[in-house]
């Protein structure tokens, strides 16, 4: 364990060694013994893809140190993993891009933001100023295919149709919590999942 965490914080030097070198002047010294030891941790989880279990580890280091841009771009990215606070990475990775537009994979991220927003336009404009940055081959792939995601997340927002919405009645609604109703790919079957309390006890089901 010990030789992980060693290595993570060997990682973590350099990353922001790099970060320093293309001018976002990150300087190590701001940083005290225990947030050194939080942004390590946040490090390993991120290096595991764990983005929710980073986030607050970056968070609560940057919202001391929010001129730090390395913080910001961590911090950015987790947000697009939390689903309900989303649009915080539109905030700080658009700050961040205008800080320093040569952040590497800056618009990648910014526009999943958009995207993950339904800010498809945006989204689109964004994918296609990385692809000018001539991403590697799967970066490029990749964001091509968040392009057209993007494109049919727009048409369906702006397909519009005509509904009305009427009570089932007695034959589905209980007077039970109900939850998560499901409608099968034929549309011959409709799930929903009850809350119930009963004599004997709470059952699910």
């Amino acid at each position: 364990m010990k030789k992980i965490i060693t290595l993570i914080s060997i990682a973590f030097i350099y990353t922001m060694s790099c970060f320093a070198q293309k001018g976002t002047g990150v300087d190590l010294n701001k940083f005290s013994k225990e947030e050194r030891k939080k942004i390590e941790s946040a490090e390993l989880f991120y290096s595991e893809q764990n983005y929710l279990r980073a986030l607050p580890l970056y968070a609560e280091v940057y919202n001391v140190h929010q001129s730090e841009l390395y913080l910001k771009y961590r911090t950015g990215i987790c947000y697009l993993y939390k689903s309900d606070e989303k649009d915080k990475a539109i905030t700080l990775l658009k700050e961040l891009e205008q800080a320093n537009p040569k952040t590497t994979d800056i618009n990648f991220y910014l526009g999943r933001a958009y995207h993950l927003n339904y800010k498809f336009d945006e989204a689109i404009a964004t994918f296609n100023k990385y692809l000018l940055e001539a991403p590697a081959i799967n970066q490029r792939l990749l964001t091509e295919r968040y392009i057209e995601n993007s494109k049919n997340g727009k048409a369906f927002i702006e397909l519009k149709i005509k509904c009305e919405i009427e009570n089932a009645g007695n034959s589905i609604n209980t007077e039970n919590q109900e939850y998560v109703p499901v409608i099968s790919s034929d549309e011959s079957i409709f799930n929903i999942y009850v809350h119930r309390t009963q004599l004997y006890g709470r059952i699910d089901g």
